[in-house]
């Protein structure tokens, strides 16, 4: 600044300032047409089918879907109890609270209910598979039963997906997606 160069200033007021804060960001949902594109696409695999009609049915964030459990969900009365996350940072994942910190229920209509009933039988099936090989306590009934997540990498149901890896085939789908048409609003 030449206020300093020529000595009428002892300091830039431009070092004194801060860079505006970073926008928030606003993202924009599917529309219905767009949703059926990515549902019909995701059900292509009955696992990815079931996250994302979950994820678009309920509004969870995918951290919630992730740490979901089997207990936190009623299928009788078609209710979902989000009380946790699964956090992830690069290869650091972890169990936390939800981003709120209030725990939420979420009534769930009797399609998502169905399909979570068809899911849950396709996650025991394999658990058992793998059980059926294992003497002692790892053949005892399927961990999906008691308490495993509803989202998980694993067949016998412990372990947590990270939300990236939750993410991924939702990209792949939106990928495949005609681009908004113009006249939608922003």
């Amino acid at each position: 600044m030449r206020g300093v160069r020529w000595g009428w200033l002892a300091v830039s007021p431009v070092e004194q300032t801060e860079p505006p804060s970073v926008p928030r960001p606003n993202p924009t949902t599917p529309t219905a047409a767009e949703a059926v594109v990515i549902l019909t696409e995701a059900w292509k695999d009955p696992d990815w089918g079931m996250l994302i009609s979950l994820k678009m049915t309920t509004g969870a964030r995918r951290g919630e879907i992730c740490g979901l459990r089997w207990p936190q969900l009623d299928l009788d009365t078609g209710v979902a109890m989000f009380q946790g996350s699964i956090g992830q940072i690069a290869g650091d994942v972890w169990e936390k609270d939800i981003k709120t910190h209030q725990h939420r229920r979420v009534t769930l209509d009797p399609d998502i209910v169905d399909a979570l009933r068809e899911h849950r039988i396709r996650l025991e099936e394999r658990a058992a598979i793998l059980a059926s090989g294992a003497t002692g306590s790892c053949s005892r009934r399927p961990p999906t039963a008691r308490c495993g997540r509803v989202r998980t990498p694993s067949p016998s149901g412990t372990a947590a997906s990270p939300p990236a890896w939750a993410s991924t085939p939702i990209c792949t789908a939106c990928a495949t997606t005609p681009p908004p048409s113009s006249s939608r609003p922003a």
